[in-house]
């Protein structure tokens, strides 16, 4: 600092990034130190801060600090590719929509298949036993993912990207029939479409 100075000259010290960093983290343990003894929230947070210390390394060590700034480079790179995978989320959750919105609910006694016989109260046996009975309230519920508006269907859809649990959301997409009308066993199949192009895009290219 005493070379290049502080601010205004070409190499200055508070003109690297780095420099800045070590800079905030040796104040604020400076700051905390001197306030030792206070119980105000906002010393409270700066003892939080100390955190920080353990990234004047970065300053220290070249290769670290070759790292971080490739790692920023490549933020920049990711964060255009997941502007482009949140658009086409976007996209197929508007398809879905438009293909599934109302039509992923079903009734908790199977044997009802609308909205208006899924009333009163069921006999259900007890896990694990073939004798005992349980009465049960007949209820008309929808699918944990489902695609009655957008940002559910984008939900839906990150799931389905994950490869986990996506089968079920498939088998209840082919299984829809109408609104206020419970799941039909493969009534839709070709609509399986509609996730198999979204695997393929999203999936395979984009994640």
């Amino acid at each position: 600092m005493t070379v290049y100075g502080a601010f205004l000259h070409p190499g200055s010290f508070c003109r690297n990034s780095f420099n800045i960093l070590d800079l905030i983290v040796v104040g604020v343990s400076l700051l905390s130190m001197g306030m030792e003894s206070s119980t105000i929230s906002v010393v409270k947070i700066l003892r939080v801060l100390r955190v920080l210390r353990p990234l004047r390394a970065i300053n220290r060590a070249k290769g670290l600090k070759h790292v971080v700034q490739c790692m920023f480079v490549a933020i920049k790179t990711i964060g255009n590719i997941v502007l482009v995978t949140m658009l086409l989320d976007f996209m197929f959750a508007c398809i879905g929509v438009q293909l599934f919105k109302g039509k992923l609910f079903y009734c908790t006694d199977p044997l009802q298949k609308t909205a208006e016989e899924c009333q009163g109260t069921f006999l259900k046996h007890v896990q694990n036993s073939l004798h005992d009975m349980e009465v049960h309230q007949r209820l008309w519920v929808n699918s944990d993912f489902n695609f009655d508006n957008v940002l559910n269907g984008m939900l839906a859809l990150f799931t389905i990207s994950t490869f986990e649990g996506w089968p079920e959301i498939l088998y209840r997409a082919i299984d829809s029939h109408a609104v206020d009308t419970g799941p039909l066993f493969n009534n839709r199949v070709g609509i399986s479409i509609f996730f198999i192009i979204y695997i393929i895009i999203i999936a395979f290219f984009m994640m």
